[in-house]
This record gives structure tokens, C-alpha cells and sequence, in this order.
């Protein structure tokens, strides 16, 4: 019973102390209240913005090529033409070509190549005839790589199924 009672007067005491701490403060009464230290609010810093986008992807065997070939179509939507075609230059140059993601490395060459005649056009119509003239040898050089990637496949197919013609003459032929 001694220890309930001395229970109860210990917490009557510190809930009576407790009380009247927090009236003091509430006055205002004690100056040094841990209320008034706290800091103050102050605005975030600004966010910086980069020149280049590709710095903001990791070129790298696990990197997203549909998420990088989007990337380059809505720059290209949204008139960053430089920005694309800096991106697609270097997602060809850093990611090297495999089985598995030939086809979307493809699909950034094309994109690339329709950014450098697009990049020619502004080039000419801002009277850059020099720069022009190296945005276009860029472009001839991918549709050359182009046609010899097709004519290589082609070659591969006659090579499987064999010469066949495949004009309307020739099936009746056969």
C-alpha cells in the first residue's frame, strides 16, 4: 500500500509541475522556452538545370533502349533537335551491338538520320552552308549503313531459302 501511495503523490507531483511549466510558457513568462529556439523556415535552393540530357541516362548493356528511343522522339516533338541528336550519338556510340538489342539500335540510327536532315534543313535555311554540308555527309553516311545492313539480310534470306523469283511470271512458272 506504501508503494501506491508514494506512486501516486510522485506522479501528482510531476503532472503539477509539468502543468505549470507549460502555463509559464504559455504567458510567455520563461524567455528561454525551447519553443523560441526553433530554426526558421527558409526557401529551398534552385534547382539546377543541365545544358545536355544524356548525361542524365547511364549508357551501359542494361540501359532502356525504348525508354532512351522515346526520349529522342519527344525531344525531337518538343524542338530540342541538338538534344536528341547529342543523345542518339551517344547512345550509339556507348552501347554496344548485340543479338538482343540490334533492333532498337537500329531504330535510334534511323532516328538519328532523320535528325541530321532535319538539323541540314535548319543548317540551310539559317544560310550555314558548311554546317549544313557536315550534317548532310553525317546523313549519307547512315543511310549508307543502312542499305548495306538490308542488303547483307537479303543476302542471308537468298542464302537460306535459295534463289527464288518472286515476281508474278516466276510463280507461275514454278
Amino acid at each position: 500500500m506504501y508503494s501506491n501511495t508514494s506512486l501516486f503523490l510522485v506522479t501528482i507531483l510531476c503532472v503539477g509541475f509539468l502543468k505549470l511549466s507549460l502555463h509559464c510558457n504559455a504567458q510567455g513568462v520563461s524567455g528561454n522556452s525551447k519553443l523560441s529556439n526553433l530554426p526558421q523556415q527558409t526557401s529551398p535552393p534552385s534547382a539546377e538545370i543541365t545544358e545536355a540530357r544524356e548525361d542524365i541516362f547511364n549508357f551501359g548493356p542494361s540501359t532502356n533502349l525504348i525508354r532512351v528511343l522515346q526520349e529522342i522522339r519527344d525531344l525531337t516533338e518538343s524542338g530540342n533537335v541538338k538534344d536528341a541528336q547529342k543523345m542518339a550519338e551517344a547512345a550509339l556510340e556507348k552501347i554496344s551491338e548485340s543479338e538482343e538489342n540490334k533492333f532498337y539500335l537500329n531504330q535510334i540510327r534511323k532516328e538519328e538520320t532523320k535528325l541530321y536532315f532535319k538539323l541540314a534543313q535548319d543548317a540551310m535555311t539559317a544560310k550555314e552552308y558548311s554546317l549544313a554540308s557536315q550534317y548532310l555527309s553525317r546523313y549519307r553516311k547512315n543511310v549508307s549503313l543502312e542499305l548495306e545492313g538490308r542488303k547483307r539480310q537479303r543476302e542471308i534470306v537468298l542464302r537460306q531459302d535459295g534463289k527464288r523469283d518472286v515476281s508474278l511470271v516466276g510463280k507461275l512458272v514454278e
